[in-house]
């Protein structure tokens, strides 16, 4: 017989991953800390700013399915598939809207791997009543909107708005982008 088979341990993030994994999780905490207050103030109902976890990915999940199908959307985003996909990118725009213990949103993107672009890829809101309602997209356009200043960034994208949600984005100061890509983008710049 042999020697018994030792068990393979995952190997360990690089100290710079593990720096960069904290340093974009602080940007985003701070952005969070800023942006709530002011939600706040701008709509008189609380509002808390969080990270996609474990607790929101359950939300979506086992909550927000029956108000969607109650109000005839049948094509909800499967948060927690988004939350793997992205997971590995440590600069990754990400954020619940809570109003106590109510999710109220969700959104997610990334920002190019140069200086220009913070890309919102992902945005829902629960179908269901909410002190948010109507307000969702402007509220998550601000926040984007103080993360890509963080980062630098000169533009924010959003990427394959559903067409129903356009006007809203055209209200909110996005245009189309004139670029040709395989991809559909409305995009403004980024205010500071």
């Amino acid at each position: 017989m042999g020697k018994p088979m030792m068990k393979a341990t995952p190997p360990m993030p690089d100290r710079s991953a593990i720096l960069a994994r904290k340093r974009y999780q602080a940007v985003r905490q701070i952005v969070y800390d800023t942006v709530a207050p002011a939600i706040v103030a701008a709509y008189g109902t609380e509002a808390q700013l969080t990270m996609i976890g474990p607790a929101a990915l359950e939300v979506s999940r086992e909550i927000w399915p029956a108000a969607h199908g109650a109000r005839g959307h049948s094509d909800q985003f499967r948060w927690d598939e988004i939350a793997h996909e992205l997971r590995n990118r440590y600069d990754r725009f990400e954020v619940a809207l809570w109003s106590g213990e109510q999710l109220c949103a969700l959104c997610a993107g990334l920002p190019s791997k140069g200086p220009k672009y913070l890309t919102i890829r992902f945005m829902e809101s629960f179908e269901g009543d909410h002190p948010f309602k109507g307000l969702v997209a402007p509220i998550m356009f601000d926040v984007a909107n103080a993360y890509a200043v963080a980062l630098e960034r000169q533009i924010l994208r959003l990427e394959e708005p559903v067409p129903t949600s356009v006007p809203i984005c055209e209200d909110n100061g996005f245009a189309l982008a004139s670029e040709a890509s395989p991809l559909t983008y409305y995009e403004r710049k980024v205010t500071r």
